[in-house]
């Protein structure tokens, strides 16, 4: 670290210069070193303060070193994080300092690496080649990115032997990342055998990436001896350890029974964790599931929701379009045309007509469908009571939404007598069915103490088993989020886990009516 520390220094020093005027009017080109003796301390402090990116820049070398003012990594990286977010490609290299070894921000190799690759593709060539200096003295880091620009021609031209050099003197010293990214290398250019080598290895240091690839190399005999029972064992260790990429295969191997006994039932519960990892294989499976009724009930609210969120991912349109070409006049079909006529169209004769279609079919989501209508306020042939009694009935043989609403109406006493008590205990009935808008919604309740005392603890509880079924509405994200922000719940502050809670984005299932 001493040496890169020392190469970074010196980087610095030759960082471009800033210009700054002189009493006299001219431009005067001024280096780092010498802004003192020009007396233009403060001019260009003034000047980072209004915003000007070099001078900013600057100002963070002078914090870094001690220069000028007390020193201070933290007011450095606040000062290059202010002159990267204004465009300087310098700053950004600096700030990957800060993170790569943690000074004045919490250690971050994966932001640093982003933020190395990103100052050298802006242009900063004097970066790479300290990077590329240091990583021949084995550092990990330096080497996986001078590895990464070669492999991509970034600051520099493509040289796939190159980034192999840098990584195998690194993966040779024990470098778990180098030797899941030299693995990777040799894979892409067909060499299974020896990738398989290195995900090994990689494997046995606890990589769950190079888990899954080595599990997956075993599983199909690819430049090892095939054998489906150890690769099952790679397979489900990387699962279990949450990488969505591996649970979503498990998934598959449930449901094909092609290595393990064969589950559907376990298939949907992998495809789920999978899909809340952004899998959007794992999420079209579910749909699927859902649709056929493999492994679960045939629920086609639910079918519409895992196509909509494999949609969203913008991988899966040219399938959904061709599965509503197959599925053109089937029960299912008509639920998403109903959706589209009451939902995009607001053609609620016509909706009703389809759901009931579906209803006849004896598929219980056009009942509930149907409901939802009568309940509408925009209806004009509203009818709360006639709602009401066909969610019980949708209810009694199994819709979790039909509960949902049914808990809704008992609150507010729409169609039947208020009554909270019943009101909840629906609710939960819905909620433990699986239905992610009953679970936010008692988690509402929780949260505010709305008729009940307010548990943080509870909300929490049901936040996150929404969370896990990507059901998390916008405002009950928020409330999680403050959840993590204060501690409360039982949650460790985490603001990590509260910035990635605010980012949840709601689906919209007219993304895919619009396509039928």
């Amino acid at each position: 670290m001493r040496k890169f520390l020392y190469s970074i220094v010196a980087f610095i020093a030759i960082a471009p210069a800033v210009k700054t005027q002189a009493q006299s009017g001219n431009d005067l080109v001024i280096s780092p070193i010498y802004e003192a003796k020009l007396d233009s301390v403060m001019d260009i402090m003034q000047r980072a303060k209004d915003g000007d990116a070099d001078c900013q820049n600057v100002v963070g070398n002078w914090y870094f070193e001690g220069k000028h003012v007390d020193q201070s990594y933290a007011t450095a990286a606040k000062w290059w994080s202010n002159a990267a977010a204004n465009g300087s490609v310098d700053a950004i290299g600096n700030l990957g300092i800060c993170y790569h070894f943690g000074l004045g921000v919490e250690c971050d190799t994966v932001k640093a690496k982003g933020l190395y690759i990103k100052s050298i593709e802006k242009g900063s060539l004097d970066l790479f080649e300290v990077l590329a200096e240091v990583g021949e003295d084995g550092d990990e880091l330096c080497s996986i990115v001078v590895a990464e620009c070669y492999l991509k021609g970034i600051g520099v031209g493509r040289n796939k032997d190159k980034a192999i050099e840098y990584l195998s003197r690194v993966a040779k010293d024990g470098s778990v990342n180098a030797q899941r990214e030299l693995a990777l290398v040799l894979l892409n250019d067909k060499n299974p055998k020896d990738a398989a080598v290195w995900f090994k290895r990689a494997a046995d240091g606890g990589d769950l990436v190079s888990t899954y690839y080595y599990g997956w190399l075993l599983y199909n005999g690819r430049g090892v001896s095939r054998d489906v029972q150890n690769g099952v064992i790679y397979l489900l260790k990387a699962a279990e350890g949450g990488l969505p990429q591996s649970q979503y295969f498990v998934g598959t191997i449930y449901a094909s029974g092609k290595g393990l006994p064969l589950d559907e039932t376990q298939a949907v519960e992998w495809f789920t964790r999978a899909a809340c990892g952004d899998n959007a294989n794992a999420m079209w499976e579910l749909g699927e599931c859902y649709r056929l009724g493999k492994g679960v009930a045939v629920d086609f609210n639910r079918a519409a929701k895992w196509y909509s969120e494999a949609v969203a991912t913008g991988k899966y349109k040219r399938q959904f379009t061709k599965l509503c070409e197959e599925q053109a006049g089937t029960p299912f079909m008509k639920y998403l045309q109903g959706l589209k006529a009451y939902l995009v169209d607001k053609n609620y004769e016509l909706a009703l007509s389809l759901f009931k279609e579906v209803e006849k079919a004896k598929y219980i989501n056009g009942k509930t469908m149907q409901a939802v209508i009568l309940r509408d306020k925009n209806y004009a042939k509203r009818d709360d009571k006639k709602a009401f009694k066909m969610f019980k009935q949708a209810w009694e043989k199994g819709d979790p939404l039909a509960a949902y609403y049914m808990g809704l109406m008992y609150e507010s006493g729409q169609g039947v007598e208020q009554n909270a008590d019943l009101a909840m205990d629906m609710l939960k009935a819905s909620a433990e069915k699986g239905c992610a808008a009953a679970m936010c919604y008692i988690g509402d309740i929780c949260y505010e103490g709305r008729g009940y005392a307010q548990n943080y603890q509870t909300a929490v509880n049901w936040y996150l088993h929404a969370q896990k079924q990507l059901g998390l509405t916008s405002n009950s994200a928020k409330r999680l989020a403050h959840c993590y922000e204060e501690g409360l719940g039982g949650l460790d502050v985490d603001a990590k886990a509260a910035k990635k809670t605010l980012e949840t984005k709601n689906v919209n299932i007219v993304t895919i009516l619009k396509l039928i």
